[in-house]
């Protein structure tokens, strides 16, 4: 479709020049969908119009916004859950009234190409929206009421944003330079920061960095070889006589493989007794070994019975 241009009529301009001086105020009543072609008709037969033939939808205006001193952005919808058969939208008229007046076709918006609107089925609503700008006397003198169903677009916002001189989110940002750190986000900072206080974590706990950060390890870490002051589930870790560390009375052990110990057996056939030597490995593994335990079984057996245990040398 294709709406260009709102034709003010003869009684709108009647109603838009009664305002001069705030003698009296003119206000916006309704708008109409029509069927009818009024694009052969010539700007003067358009504005000798006083209604619209064939209307097929009739709405309270959506939004009015006061553009300037004398000039109002218009907008009604036209939803399609309010038609019943199927037509071809070629005018939208725009009705107004003094606020002691009779009501009076105001503007007419024609199109030579229409715009097909179907008949609801229940489950698609659509709305036909069309805004336009129309001139009055003096915005101040115009009464507005607006269907409450109306809701802002962001042509009314654009609308209401520059006559009142206000900036949106998008044009603060865009002047904002793209090193600018957002604390609600990650930041990734390329040059040394200074901070005026001590930062502190989400507990209100410094944090303790450089040199202070390695002075408070290594005295945590003295104290827990001194004392232990370090727990875990209650039990105190430290250190025994030859630095190795402990884990209350157990040692923890930090060793790799050792070697396999040494073992020989003799027999003496006089006494039908075996005798066997244990020696210890001489690589313990850096983990001291406090004893080894004799094991046999009888060949084709599978279990092991000891024979003598804590063996030391």
């Amino acid at each position: 479709m294709q709406f260009d241009k709102t034709y003010l009529t003869e009684n709108g301009r009647e109603l838009a020049t009664s305002t001069l001086g705030g003698l009296d105020k003119i206000q916006f009543t309704r708008a109409v969908a029509s069927s009818h072609d009024y694009s052969a008709s010539s700007p003067e037969e358009l504005k000798a119009l006083t209604d619209i033939e064939d209307v097929k939808q009739e709405v309270q205006y959506s939004r009015i916004v006061k553009k300037d001193k004398t000039t109002l952005t218009m907008r009604v919808d036209f939803p399609s859950k309010n038609v019943t058969a199927d037509y071809s939208l070629y005018t939208v008229g725009f009705y107004a009234r003094l606020q002691n007046g009779d009501e009076a076709l105001y503007g007419v918006l024609p199109s030579s190409l229409p715009d097909y609107i179907p008949a609801y089925d229940g489950h698609s609503n659509i709305n036909d929206s069309f805004q336009t700008d129309t001139t009055v006397s003096d915005t101040d003198n115009v009464l507005i009421t607006v269907s409450q169903a109306g809701t802002l677009n962001e042509s009314d916002l654009d609308a209401i944003f520059v006559a009142k001189h206000i900036a949106t989110i998008e044009d603060i940002e865009s002047h904002l330079p793209e090193t600018l750190a957002d604390t609600a986000k990650a930041n990734h900072f390329k040059e040394a920061n200074t901070f005026e206080k001590d930062p502190v974590d989400a507990a209100g706990d410094p944090y303790v960095t450089g040199a202070g950060a390695i002075a408070a390890a290594q005295g945590h870490f003295a104290q827990a070889s001194e004392s232990g002051g370090v727990t875990i589930d209650g039990v105190e870790l430290g250190v025994d006589t030859a630095g190795k560390l402990k884990y209350g009375d157990d040692l923890v052990l930090m060793a790799n493989k050792p070697q396999a110990p040494g073992f020989t057996v003799e027999m003496d056939f006089s006494v039908g007794q075996p005798q066997w030597t244990v020696t210890l490995p001489k690589i313990d593994g850096e983990a001291s070994i406090v004893s080894s335990t004799v094991q046999y079984r009888n060949s084709g057996d599978t279990d092991w019975t000891n024979i003598q245990s804590a063996v030391t040398t």
